[in-house]
């Protein structure tokens, strides 16, 4: 695990040296020097450093060109009047990343800005305000002076403030630390640009550095993230646009194959440990993402390999990512024809647009024509509005040609489309388009039933060593990190089918594509995830997939026999190992011998903590419950390691000690009912009625839902969450459970001995199976086993 990444330095304290406090001494005694741009603030400064990377340059020059352009046409903001609010001060505090993001320090000065008391839009966990700040102030600005200086001209800023439930700034000290996080986030998702830039795409992108801003004078002290307020238009014609958000949605309007392949190279370039997703802005200059990670650490928009899922699930491959070196993410049949169906939809709706325009154009033309042929008198000043109006309509019918042309590029894999045919009708892409790397092909025919289920089959027992095909020089060949995040993002599709998050709106009841489903499964048991192997398995058995999705199910000759190999494969979790262990004990004991049998048990007993296996019971890091000494008293602890003879060295983080006990002084903790992302049903407000919500949070038993219907979010008891359906468990069996009490394990193992031969063996499990039967409530069935023993 790496260590966490160092805090920001105390709020208050900021630099003393001649920079900031000696610029804010000159602002208030009226020294006549000019005062050069704030250190640090590169895109408020006139010209780049000649120390400056190429990446920082380019981002300086594009953010200077937009400050040129708006400052030649009118404040947007003019009409909010923030020139007549009262300035305050504020402490900036700047991150300096050193090496990667994650490690840097911080560097604060002081300045002087203009916010609404008000905020102008909000979100679920942040508001924001519109603030103007000078990147420059007069050095014979005295205190009085300084508030009569023409802020009308300052730069517009966006400062964006977590908030609490009830809408307040949040000023906290979990709420102060979240803005400086976001800071180190921008950082985070800068690097991730820079690397998409050095594989050279058509169009490089950048990002805007973000800042914190504390108000010292305020009580709380609060802090805010601020951002350079982007303003104007595209080459397309567009101003702000959200590209793609952290929970799944792709625009659908624009058609921009940047945006998108830009998230998923970050996936693939950092291993399989980040994404950067929730891109928007204006063009190829993108403000304010956010960061998926696989430990979750970019606070709570950071839905970790759930969030690759909704990503992956609403993502189009495309001739671009061939181009990159972007593997494909593998769909399913079904999945390929909505997308198919999707595209085929917006295309005739563009060319629709397109038709639209053109006909109007030609209006336009033949009224001018007439005026022009008959002499009619022209109002003045209306030839030079029907030449604006042509022209206008001219640029928006060019810019639907080109949005056309990379509607039909999405899906198209450019490794296709060197062997494929071009459809008829298919124009050369304009010189300078983004996504014009390949000719449009047409999908291949879907397969048979038959065949997609051996496919399947397949996959989860024969997997190709190499699945990905590349094109590229910029390899992004997945590194073993990288499978297995897939292979964790093709589980997470799965669940989030058994959860109906991706039923169409009105169709929240409908059966989910199990088919999907199951081919995620099995792509996630092919790349080597041990649940996904389990449910595999499971499926080839007949058994079902419990509480993942329902109607999940592979028909197969032999799948017992195919069920072995796919769990022969599991690996890593000690949990995953019993489960599968106790599946091919319970399910497939007749085809294996007794040593076999007696394996598969042992592993088993091991992850229940029974004699067999002793020490492999507990696993390092498990929470646990010990008592301390060997005495009476329990304490919560967490596993440091395990000795052969059993004994585990236990740590007490409240007292910061640690000591070794014997096992039968140590107890696991059971793990939690419920975990991030289960669909549940919530008692509102502790009250009789329940309503489907989503589990967002388990601390001990407080369990954080949110209603799915109101979209409201609330912390409940245990005793007020319970399963989809109603009742504890909702009817469904956890398939994440073993399915084999201790008393059943050693009565196999005996069963086992005794087929070997070794009836001495099989007398002593027979005796401990009574026994551990007896202790179970299972008097009956315990006496009989000793009397097995003792025959």
């Amino acid at each position: 695990m790496s260590s966490p990444p160092p805090a920001p330095p105390p709020l208050i304290a900021h630099s003393s040296s001649t920079g900031s406090d000696l610029a804010i001494t000159r602002r208030f005694t009226g020294s006549p020097s000019p005062l050069p741009p704030p250190p640090g603030d590169e895109e408020e400064a006139s010209s780049p450093s000649p120390s400056t990377s190429p990446g920082r340059r380019a981002l300086g020059a594009k953010i200077r060109e937009l400050a040129k352009i708006a400052a030649s046409k009118d404040d947007p903001w003019l009409k909010h009047d923030i020139a007549s609010i009262a300035a305050e001060r504020v402490i900036r505090h700047q991150y300096r990343p050193a090496g990667d993001a994650t490690h840097g320090v911080w560097v604060t000065d002081d300045s002087m800005v203009k916010i609404q008391k008000d905020p102008f839009d909000e979100g679920a966990m942040r508001q924001c305000y519109r603030m103007k700040k000078l990147s420059q102030l007069p050095g014979d600005a005295t205190n009085h002076a300084f508030h009569r200086i023409n802020w009308n001209g300052a730069p517009n800023y966006v400062a964006k403030s977590y908030k609490t439930p009830d809408g307040r700034p949040n000023v906290t000290p979990e709420g102060r630390q979240q803005a400086f996080d976001d800071v180190k986030l921008q950082y985070e998702a800068a690097h991730h640009a820079d690397e998409y830039n050095d594989s050279h795409p058509p169009k490089k992108i950048h990002i805007i550095r973000a800042y914190a801003i504390e108000f010292p004078d305020r009580e709380g002290s609060p802090v805010m993230t601020v951002e350079r307020f982007i303003d104007g238009s595209d080459e397309y014609g567009k101003g702000y646009v959200k590209h793609n958000t952290n929970s799944g949605f792709v625009d659908e309007d624009m058609h921009r194959l940047t945006p998108q392949t830009f998230s998923a190279h970050s996936f693939y370039a950092s291993g399989g440990e980040r994404m950067v997703v929730d891109v928007q802005g204006v063009g190829d200059l993108y403000t304010d993402p956010q960061v998926h990670s696989k430990d979750m650490r970019f606070g709570d928009a950071d839905l970790g390999p759930r969030g690759f899922a909704l990503f992956f699930h609403s993502f189009r491959h495309t001739s671009l990512c061939d181009v990159l070196g972007i593997p494909k993410f593998e769909m399913s049949r079904n999945e390929l024809k909505v997308q198919e169906e999707h595209e085929q939809a917006q295309m005739r709706k563009d060319k629709e647009e397109q038709e639209r325009i053109e006909r109007e154009i030609k209006e336009q033309e033949a009224r001018a024509k007439e005026v022009a042929t008959t002499g009619t008198r022209m109002k003045r000043g209306s030839s030079g509005g029907r030449r604006k109006t042509l022209a206008m309509m001219q640029d928006q019918l060019k810019m639907n040609r080109r949005t056309m042309k990379q509607t039909a590029m999405r899906g198209v894999n450019l490794l296709e489309a060197l062997g494929g045919s071009m459809e008829e009708g298919d124009e050369e892409a304009e010189d300078g388009d983004e996504e014009d790397a390949a000719p449009v092909v047409r999908r291949p025919r879907s397969q048979s039933t038959e065949d997609y289920e051996q496919m399947l089959v397949n996959i989860c027992v024969n997997p190709a060593p190499d699945p990905f095909s590349y094109l590229s020089k910029n390899d992004l060949r997945p590194s073993e990190s990288t499978t297995l995040a897939l292979a964790e993002a093709h589980l997470e599709i799965a669940k989030l089918y058994g959860q109906r998050r991706f039923n169409a709106e009105g169709e929240e009841e409908k059966a989910p594509d199990a088919e999907s489903a199951t081919f995620h499964v099995c792509q996630s048991a092919a790349l080597g995830n041990p649940e996904g192997c389990v449910l595999a398995a499971r499926l080839l058995l007949g058994l079902g997939a419990g509480r993942v999705c329902e109607g999940m199910s592979l028909h197969c000759e032999n799948g017992g026999e195919k069920a072995r190999a796919v769990l022969a494969r599991v690996k890593g979790e000690v949990q995953w190992k019993a489960v599968a262990a106790g599946m091919l004990a319970k399910h497939y004991s007749k085809e294996m011998d007794s040593g076999e049998l007696v394996a598969a048990c042992e592993v088993c007993l091991a992850y229940l903590g029974g004699d067999e296996g002793g020490e492999a019971g507990f696993e390092e890091g498990g929470a646990v419950t010990a008592a301390y000494g060997g005495g009476n008293s329990w304490y919560s602890g967490v596993v440091r390691g395990v000795k052969e003879d059993g004994t585990v060295n236990v740590y007490y983080p409240e007292d910061d000690e640690d000591e070794w006990l014997p096992a039968k002084f140590v107890k696991k903790v059971e793990a939690a009912k419920w975990k991030v992302g289960d669909v549940v049903e919530g008692a509102f407000g502790g009250g009789d009625a329940w309503y489907e919500a989503e589990v967002r949070a388990v601390d001990g038993g407080n369990i954080t839902v949110f209603y799915l219907e109101d979209q409201e979010e609330e912390i409940l008891g245990e005793e007020f969450v319970r399963a989809k359906g109603g009742g504890e468990d909702g009817g469904v069996k956890d398939e994440r459970k073993l399915d084999l009490a201790v008393f059943e394990l050693y009565a196999v193992m005996g069963d086992a001995k005794s087929a070997g031969g070794d009836e001495d063996g099989a007398r002593e499990f027979w005796s401990k199976a009574g026994d551990e039967a007896i202790k179970a409530g299972k008097s009956k069935l315990g006496m009989e086993l000793k009397m097995k023993a003792e025959a």
